[in-house]
Formats: C-alpha cells, structure tokens, sequence
C-alpha cells in the first residue's frame, strides 16, 4: 500500500518546522513535499537536516497554481502558514475541493493550524458584529 503524501505550507516557520520534525520522527517514509518562499541553499539544507527526504517546491503564498497543484496530489495538507492571507486560504479550498472530487470516497485530510492570533478579532473591546462561521460538511468547503 502506498504511503500517504504530504505537502506543507509554512514548512520553515516555527509550527511547521515543529511539524517536520515529528513527520520525520514518526513517519519518515511518508513523502513530503514543502512550498518554500526564496529556496536559498541554506533554508534547503536546514529542511533536510530536519526531514532528509522532504521535496521542495518553489513558490509563495501568492502563487496560487503552485498550491492548487500540489494541494490536487497530496493526501494530507498542512497548512501552518499565514491564515490570514486569503489567496493562499482560497488556493488551498480549491485544491482540496479538485482532489475531492478526483477521489471520490477518499477526501484528503486538511490540518491548519496558527498561532493564538488566528481566534483574535482585534475587537479591542468594542463590539464585534460579523463572526465568519465556516463548514466542511459536505466537503463544499464554502463560508
């Protein structure tokens, strides 16, 4: 049976390399594919200290076809990127939403997660009137 696939945005960042390490640790087997902003030698060779085997992709949050692409092959994303820039937000959906429907039965597994900011509403203790409320049931993934 092959292993699962797994790509990962914010690869180089705190959680991510955290992230990295454990999938090294535990599943050192499982491909993993990382999108890295600004591939220099040295950001490349730190990724392979902490998980030898890992493929790098070259690209930004901004460039949406290089996510959608490797959001479609992966049967895991993790997404421990910024969760506030909604380009990189909706390339993902689209990719899982492609995947889904190319695997129907087996929908891929989508893991976020941030830092504490993600839950602020930066209300400063004045009413908030709009809460966005998001569902994945039905895996249309839509607000």
């Amino acid at each position: 049976m092959a292993k699962p696939t797994i790509f990962i945005l914010g690869a180089t960042g705190y959680l991510g390399s955290e992230f990295l390490m454990l999938l090294a640790r535990d599943f050192p087997d499982y491909p993993v594919t990382a999108l890295v902003r600004g591939s220099i030698p040295e950001k490349i060779a730190r990724l392979h200290e902490i998980h030898p085997s890992i493929a790098i992709v070259e690209g930004t949050l901004d460039d949406a076809p290089i996510i959608v692409e490797q959001v479609v092959k992966a049967d895991i994303t993790i997404n421990s990127a910024s969760s506030d820039h909604w380009p990189s937000v909706k390339a993902t959906l689209d990719g899982l939403e492609k995947n889904s429907a190319k695997n129907p039965g087996k929908p891929p597994l989508y893991i976020h997660v941030s830092g504490c900011g993600i839950i602020s509403d930066n209300a400063r203790g004045e009413r908030k009137e709009h809460i966005k409320e998001w569902s994945d049931i039905g895996l249309d993934l839509k607000e």
